[in-house]
């Protein structure tokens, strides 16, 4: 007898679940999502919106120290935000809406995230 090569039917079998359940992961098939709202969103929709509020949230940390850093240096704080000079932080990279910022208290924040 000779020595076979090839592939056995389980084998074909366990290779083809492995490629399904990677396929439903990336395309979002697999687990839950929406948070109870309802909308099912897939892994990577909400990998993306998880990576935006991130954004949001270190950029307005990042607008915050300017802030910070102009009145601790005596300076007055500024104005608007406009006048950091900060150029791309200035938007919620999310809703594409302007910060907030209170110049008589130098607080910033984000309509569309509160809780930052």
């Amino acid at each position: 007898m000779g020595v076979r090569f090839g592939f056995t039917m389980i084998g074909l079998v366990v290779a083809l679940a492995i490629i399904a359940i990677l396929a439903g992961v990336v395309y979002g098939l697999v687990g839950s999502g929406g948070k109870g709202q309802g909308e099912k969103k897939s892994i990577p929709a909400r990998a993306i919106e998880k990576a935006e509020s991130v954004e949001c949230q270190s950029n307005l940390n990042q607008l915050r120290q300017a802030v910070s850093m102009q009145t601790m240096s005596g300076e007055p704080a500024p104005k608007s935000l406009e006048e950091l000079n900060l150029g791309s932080i200035s938007k919620c990279p999310v809703s594409g809406q302007p910060y907030g910022y209170d110049p008589a208290t130098g607080r910033v924040w984000c309509q569309e995230h509160p809780k930052y």
